[in-house]
């Protein structure tokens, strides 16, 4: 999408639906020479994986099979880069896919930076999108068209995503882009409460308050990625 390749609202619409596949079966033969040549692959470079990454790999079942141990790699890699890597990365990445025995999808602990670095991406990343998914569907009230029953259905799935997300003040780094999120979805809410057929007052609204509040929410989310990546 970021080179031209793919439709920015057809991405942010298409992304609003979760697709769950099925584990496949296992196959750990050879791990940890397909995991130094994935290794390789992902960074583009001759780096190797240091041997504590290797053990834990070995102690994962990997019921996805190699597209599973790729995914991991490639978070690891996101996240934390190619240098320097000790066991607490590779479990975090673990935690934030619920991938290991006593891993599972709760909250991360405040004293875990690592697992908590992970956790504010992915919630800062899933915010963002919500956001942009939503000011696609809003998008030809700027042209002074009308709300669709279809785009108000479509909006309440960003909006509860959003809602979900900011029960953690957490993840979102600071108070002011907690607050900047927030106000979005209590804007979303207050435009989808708005009659239908008053569609001036619609109009008058997302010029003038709810589109302000997503240019300023998105900006401080990409200011909260840029400082995590740091």
């Amino acid at each position: 999408m970021q080179s031209g390749e793919f439709r920015e609202d057809l991405y942010y619409r298409l992304r609003s639906f979760v697709i769950f596949t099925p584990d496949l079966r296992d196959d750990p033969r050879n791990l940890e020479l397909i995991a130094q040549e994935m290794w390789q692959e992902i960074t583009k470079s001759k780096d190797r994986l240091p041997k504590e990454i290797l053990d834990d790999l070995c102690l994962h079942r990997w019921p996805g099979n190699v597209r599973e141990l790729r995914s991991v790699l490639s978070s690891l890699k996101n996240f934390f880069g190619k240098s320097d890597l000790k066991r607490e990365h590779l479990n975090a990445v673990f935690q934030h896919f619920g991938l290991v025995a006593g891993y599972g999808l709760r909250d991360a602990e405040p004293d875990d930076s690592a697992v908590l670095q992970v956790e504010c991406l992915k919630k800062i990343r899933r915010a963002d999108d919500a956001i942009h998914a939503c000011e696609q569907e809003l998008k030809p009230l700027g042209d002074g068209l009308e709300l669709t029953a279809a785009a108000r259905d479509s909006l309440l799935r960003p909006r509860v995503e959003m809602q979900a997300l900011l029960r953690n003040r957490l993840y979102f780094g600071s108070q002011e882009t907690y607050l900047s999120v927030e106000r979005v979805e209590e804007g979303l809410g207050q435009l989808l409460g708005m009659p239908a057929a008053d569609v001036g007052a619609i109009i008058r609204f997302w010029r003038e308050t709810l589109a302000l509040d997503i240019q300023q929410a998105v900006s401080q989310l990409f200011a909260e990625l840029q400082k995590l990546r740091q």
